[in-house]
């Protein structure tokens, strides 16, 4: 691509970087928490090692193919919106970036349509322009998952454990809790009417499983609010708000509050399912990404 559009073209190795992606997800699921591989990368790798390098090489900004936009704010600030297509918008995993690491970003694809892209693509006769989207997490084989990837890395944390009801009550055998997930369905044992992961003890190698309607919450609370559009709001300070709670999500209508802490709580308008600890919730105001910060607890 590089050579057929005249651009030079460099090779890097940003491997210490992504390691680092790769322990947290390591140590997140053995801690019996959902990580967010994607959003850290943006952070550590293609905003953080790659801009680094960019800047050696003398280059201002550092272009990306996510469909979001970065727009100028109040006050000096970089705003980060959704993109323009709603069904592919990707802000949710740009929503941990700096202020100094949006002003340096350029999304040019925030603008359009994926129809758009791909036709502009097509004309300038480029191979890529039917290239199929990709779905899973890079590092993930396609065969059993990150589950296969944990286990190669890690065999020690697969010890047998049990699936448990909410009361304690055994249900079936696994082959190792590392790597459950909250709203999990698929990989359970068949128990006549369908569960789903509620919570993950790895330690203690218990998975409990639960009816979906007992994981619809009305309120999360998440720590480490990192704001982005705007300067932080005081403690006390409340405001309607659309919000995330996983990538492929639909925006949510939720009243936020800014506790002490500092710390964030959500009011959901209609109940969320399965809010999962260590994944990112992010707020919106209007296309503005408000603030994102990390789910803690949640309940009904």
């Amino acid at each position: 691509m590089a050579a057929r559009l005249g651009l030079p073209f460099y090779v890097v190795d940003v491997a210490d970087a992504f390691a680092a992606v790769l322990a947290d997800f390591e140590s997140a699921y053995l801690a019996g928490r959902t990580p967010n591989p994607c959003i850290l990368c943006n952070r550590w790798v293609k905003f953080g090692r790659l801009l680094e390098i960019a800047r050696g090489l003398g280059a201002t900004r550092v272009a990306t193919g996510h469909y979001a936009r970065v727009v100028p704010g109040r006050g000096g600030r970089t705003e980060l919106w959704r993109a323009r297509d709603a069904r592919k918008d990707q802000s949710y995993v740009l929503a941990t970036l700096t202020q100094e690491q949006l002003a340096a970003a350029c999304f040019p694809l925030g603008q359009s349509t994926k129809a758009e892209v791909r036709a502009e693509a097509e004309a300038l006769g480029l191979g890529v322009a039917r290239k199929p989207d990709s779905q899973e997490l890079c590092f993930v084989p396609a065969r059993g998952g990150h589950r296969a990837w944990l286990r190669e890395r890690r065999p020690t944390a697969f010890r047998p454990g049990v699936f448990e009801d909410a009361a304690g009550r055994a249900l079936g055998r696994h082959d190792g809790a590392a790597g459950f997930t909250p709203g999990q369905r698929r990989g359970l044992p068949a128990l006549g009417t369908p569960r789903h992961v509620a919570k993950v003890d790895v330690a203690a190698g218990r998975v409990t499983l639960v009816a979906r309607a007992d994981l619809e919450h009305r309120w999360l609370l998440a720590r480490e609010p990192h704001w982005v559009s705007e300067a932080p709001w005081p403690c006390g300070a409340t405001g309607p708000v659309e919000v995330r709670i996983r990538h492929a999500g639909a925006p949510q209508r939720a009243t936020l509050t800014v506790l002490a802490g500092p710390a964030l709580r959500l009011d959901f308008a209609q109940p969320a399912f399965a809010p999962a600890p260590g994944q990112t919730v992010v707020a919106y105001a209007g296309d503005r990404v408000l603030v994102s910060a990390t789910i803690q607890d949640s309940g009904a």
